[in-house]
């Protein structure tokens, strides 16, 4: 609830697993349950606006 605590500006949907902190949609990584501060800065970047392929870079079958 509130402002998320990476940026401030939108609504914290979401609670980072790792640092606990209240985090929106966009500074959070739903897949992981992570925030963006809490990913490796050089990972971050490279996901960030991305949809990358999971099965790929997992190395998973994705099952629905």
């Amino acid at each position: 609830s509130g402002k998320c605590q990476i940026c401030g500006e939108k609504d914290a949907k979401f609670v980072c697993l790792k640092c606990e902190k209240s985090i929106c949609p966009t500074c959070y990584f739903k897949l992981i349950g992570i925030c963006k501060r809490c990913v490796p800065n050089d990972i971050a970047q490279r996901w960030e606006g991305k949809s990358p392929d999971w099965e790929n870079v997992l190395g998973v079958e994705w099952v629905d």
